[in-house]
């Protein structure tokens, strides 16, 4: 494996484990808050928080127009071309851009506020909140505006330095506020977080914002278009994924009850967390560097193929330790009501290699621009899951809803196969499908001694199968990165 390959493989791998543990520490930080809500506020006052934030998090993600996604390609791909003229004037458009879809949040927000107040609660009392929560559009715009330039410019340690601290300030503000001031503190913890979220992404990302170029608003909407265009379609295809989250919630607790619901979403709550962050990864680090070595072929192909490698063996070993340990998870993170679970989450689990391996294809047609198409697949994704959702569940009940994640990723991967190569001329190389397939094998001999062998042999063998596949993953690491080389440097450098 020449050098070039080796400095790619690295930079995958690195990205990796630092966003990696932010997206651990974010958890972290996410459950203690809970904890800390349910003591000081009680189930009324998360309630309140909750209904609170959905909504302005909605209009948020309507008045975005998805910038904080599609503006990462522009951005990424200025930066490739080295031309400042270029990059500066990618980020002025942006910049404007941001302004104002903020300064729109906020003001359907404050038109909407008496109406938000009854929808959400069926009375006016909390008219003043959501007015008071009108700034919140703006200060989250401003800051997601910060944020995309530092993910577009790959400036990904200040990314996740701004990440981490926010999190824990927004941590160490909201407990005294919740303390002295319980329900009354809601608002006041909201506008401060989003308030310290801004001020941590300008401190980090005021660097890379380079010369101010003044544009005419004709210049701005010509030269935006396009990102406006293709994050328009990116929050479409997220309301949609969203509703059909909803119908499937709606039926499933129409057909089996609302503790049904429960612990449909107890199980995707796990996995969720527990591999998030090759996802979160994936969205932070390669979407970026995928956009900036789009035009190229071989490149694109090359840092394609890297990428889904590094994320298949990681998830090997995790995927693995998850279902060997399940019922503890499960007992550590739940009650013994939540138990039923157990039967339809490895059927989950084994479908997290065929989403990850759709994933990285599926920002191919991102990064291309392909706003349609892109459209088009998450349609198709979401439509299939859907009725896969209902025919499983009356068929088997919640495992049937885990055979549907299974089967729809499984469709979803072929589909996305057969657009890439006509499209895109892409293919997954030999080497990634060899990697694939191990993964897939060892998931499921996993899932099958779980299911027909009784405790402690389901452990045992469990074990044997994780520590075959960690090797597996090692030794496949070590060939790329050279994994002695690399921690010596990471502890060295403090990188």
């Amino acid at each position: 494996m020449d050098e070039h390959s080796k400095t790619s493989y690295r930079q995958i791998f690195k990205a990796t484990s630092l966003f990696g543990g932010v997206q651990a520490y974010n958890v972290l930080i996410s459950l203690i808050r809970v904890k800390f809500v349910a003591v000081f506020l009680g189930p009324l006052g998360m309630g309140i928080m909750n209904l609170l934030s959905i909504p302005i998090a909605f209009i948020g993600q309507l008045s975005g127009l998805g910038l904080g996604s599609s503006a990462v390609r522009d951005i990424s791909q200025a930066n490739s071309t080295g031309d400042e003229e270029k990059i500066n004037r990618t980020l002025s458009v942006f910049r404007k851009w941001i302004w104002v879809t903020g300064i729109a949040g906020s003001l359907i927000t404050l038109v909407l506020a008496r109406q938000l107040s009854y929808w959400t609660f069926g009375n006016g009392d909390y008219y003043y909140a959501f007015m008071a929560l009108s700034v919140v559009l703006l200060l989250n715009s401003l800051s997601s505006g910060y944020s995309t330039a530092l993910q577009g410019m790959r400036k990904l340690r200040q990314l996740a330095k701004a990440t981490i601290i926010g999190s824990t300030i927004g941590l160490l503000v909201s407990i005294p506020l919740y303390y002295y001031f319980r329900i009354k503190g809601i608002v006041p913890t909201i506008i401060i977080a989003a308030f310290t979220s801004l001020l941590l992404n300008w401190f980090f990302g005021r660097k890379i914002q380079g010369k101010r170029i003044t544009l005419s608003w004709k210049e701005i909407w010509h030269e935006g278009n396009g990102m406006v265009k293709l994050g328009i379609l990116i929050t479409l295809s997220s309301l949609i994924s969203t509703l059909v989250s909803y119908l499937i919630n709606i039926y499933v607790g129409h057909k089996g009850g609302i503790g049904q619901v429960g612990l449909y979403q107890a199980g995707f709550s796990i996995t969720d967390k527990y591999v998030g962050l090759i996802f979160v990864a994936m969205a932070t680090d390669y979407y970026p560097r995928l956009s900036g070595v789009i035009h190229d072929h071989s490149k694109m192909k090359e840092t394609v193929n890297q990428q889904a490698e590094i994320a298949m063996l990681i998830l090997g070993p995790l995927l693995i330790l998850l279902m060997t340990t399940l019922p503890l998870v499960v007992r550590l993170l739940y009650t013994s009501s939540f138990m039923p679970i157990i039967d339809f989450v490895p059927w989950i689990i084994l479908g997290i290699p065929l989403k990850a391996a759709s994933w990285a294809m599926g920002f191919i047609i991102l990064a291309k621009g392909k706003s349609f198409l892109y459209l088009f697949t998450e349609c198709f994704a979401n439509c299939v899951l859907l009725v896969l959702s209902i025919f499983g569940y009356q068929q088997w009940g919640l495992t049937g809803l885990g055979f549907a994640f299974l089967l729809m990723y499984a469709l979803y991967f072929l589909f996305l196969v057969f657009i890439c190569k006509s499209n895109f001329k892409f293919q997954y190389s030999r080497v990634f499908f060899k990697i694939f397939l191990i993964t897939a094998l060892l998931c499921m001999t996993t899932i099958i001694f779980s299911m027909y062998m009784k405790f402690p042999d389901a452990y045992f063998s469990g074990t044997f199968i994780f520590i075959i596949i960690s090797l597996y993953s090692l030794y496949e690491l070590n060939k790329r990165i050279n994994l002695k080389s690399f921690f010596l440097e990471f502890f060295k450098n403090g990188k």
